[in-house]
């Protein structure tokens, strides 16, 4: 059932679509209607523009509840500052919605976007990842216009997560469960 102009992407978007970050921005980009700012305000996260407004007027819920920011501290809308408050794995689906006329959905002029999470079935499934970074994975010199010009070292960055999901009672009860942790290099 349409409610209005919108986008669903569902789990195999997430799992062939490119993220970078193993970030839902990445994923609602691929609707024309949504673009990320690089004006960040210092927060290395980029905001969601949606048909040209402020991120401030998006709504963010997931399973349709509230995670957005309601006391305005974070400049990228969303209750966690570095990323969306949920792991990248635990997503099942997500839609954007633009201008819904269902009365669930209130309080944005942007647009509302509504993660899915993940729920266990009766086969146990699990995985993980890792990703680090360092100044060893990058080169040591820019050349530009004939001028070398050395390039600062950076921390090490590690992100790691991983993700669990069975019956508790088959056919009746799930469970699922994911987790994911950051170490940045440089303050965030």
């Amino acid at each position: 059932l349409a409610v209005g102009p919108g986008t669903n992407f569902t789990t195999e978007t997430l799992v062939s679509a490119p993220s970078f970050r193993r970030d839902i921005r990445d994923i609602i980009r691929l609707d024309p209607r949504v673009s990320l700012d690089r004006d960040d305000g210092g927060s290395g996260q980029d905001r969601i523009s949606c048909l040209g407004g402020n991120d401030r007027g998006n709504a963010f819920t997931v399973d349709g509840i509230s995670q957005g920011d309601v006391f305005g501290l974070n400049d990228t809308g969303f209750s966690s500052r570095s990323s969306t408050p949920l792991p990248y794995d635990a997503v099942r689906e997500t839609q954007v919605q633009f201008a819904p006329f269902d009365v669930d959905y209130g309080n944005f002029t942007g647009c509302a976007i509504n993660v899915v999470t993940k729920s266990g079935s009766n086969d146990i499934r699990f995985g993980g990842f890792f990703e680090y970074s360092d100044s060893g994975m990058r080169g040591d010199t820019l050349d530009n216009n004939g001028t070398i010009i050395p390039v600062a070292p950076i921390e090490p960055e590690k992100n790691w997560g991983a993700w669990i999901g069975g019956p508790i009672i088959r056919d009746r009860l799930f469970l699922f469960g994911a987790y994911e942790h950051q170490e940045a290099g440089q303050s965030q």
